[in-house]
C-alpha cells in the first residue's frame, strides 16, 4: 500500500505550484485506496474550481461535504463553485452555512457579498461588508467593492471614501482609479 500521507502532502504541495495534472494522479491514486478521503475530494473540488470546470467541483465538493459537512473551508468553496454556474441563491445558502461553522470570517463574508451584490441586493451586500470591514479594516477587495455598492444606493461621496482609502493601500491601482472616476460624475 502507498504511503498515503506523503502523497496527501505531494499533492497539496503540487496544487500550490500549479501542477493540476500531477495534483489530479496524486488524488486519484489516494481516493483508489480511499475513495472517501476529504482532503484529496476537497483538493480535487478546488482543481477544478480553478480550471473553470464548475461540474466537476460541485461533484468533488459536495462529495467531501458528505465526509465532512462542517467543514467551512469546503462549504464556503462550494459558494464559490455555485456563485461560478450562476447558482446565486444556492450559492448564498452555502455562504451562509459557512458562516455558521465559522461566524465573522472576512473571506465567507466578502464572498457572500459579492453574490448579493450580483443580484441586486444591496443592503444585503453593503452588510456583508461591514463585516469584513470590522475584522479587517484593510481588506482591499471589500474597500472597492463597498464602493460600488455606495454608487449604486447613490452615494458618491462615501463611495469615494471608500475607493480613496482602498487606495492609500494600493495606490495607483488602475481598476480602483476607474471605479474613483465613476464616483465623481
Amino acid at each position: 500500500m502507498p504511503n498515503l500521507s506523503r502523497m496527501q502532502r505531494q499533492a497539496h504541495d503540487s496544487f500550490q505550484r500549479g501542477e493540476f495534472d500531477k495534483t489530479t494522479r496524486l488524488c486519484s491514486g489516494i481516493l483508489e485506496h480511499r475513495p472517501e478521503d476529504f482532503d484529496a475530494l476537497h483538493l480535487l473540488g478546488l482543481l477544478n474550481y480553478q480550471r473553470h470546470r464548475m461540474v466537476e467541483a460541485l461533484h468533488f465538493l459536495s462529495a467531501a461535504l458528505k465526509v465532512n459537512s462542517g467543514s467551512s473551508d469546503a462549504m464556503s468553496n462550494l459558494g464559490l463553485a455555485l456563485d461560478a454556474s450562476g447558482r446565486y441563491e444556492e450559492a448564498i445558502s452555502s455562504f451562509r452555512h459557512a458562516l455558521q461553522l465559522a461566524p465573522d470570517h472576512p473571506e465567507i463574508l466578502f464572498n457572500l457579498g459579492n453574490v448579493y451584490l450580483k443580484l441586486g441586493r444591496i443592503a444585503e451586500a453593503m452588510a456583508s461588508y461591514e463585516g469584513v470591514l470590522a475584522n479587517e479594516p484593510t481588506h482591499v477587495g471589500t474597500l472597492v467593492n463597498r464602493g460600488n455598492a455606495l454608487l449604486r444606493l447613490n452615494r458618491p461621496g462615501e463611495a469615494m471614501a471608500s475607493y480613496d482609502h482602498a487606495l492609500m493601500l494600493l495606490p495607483g491601482h488602475p481598476q480602483i482609479l476607474t471605479n474613483r472616476g465613476h464616483a465623481r460624475r
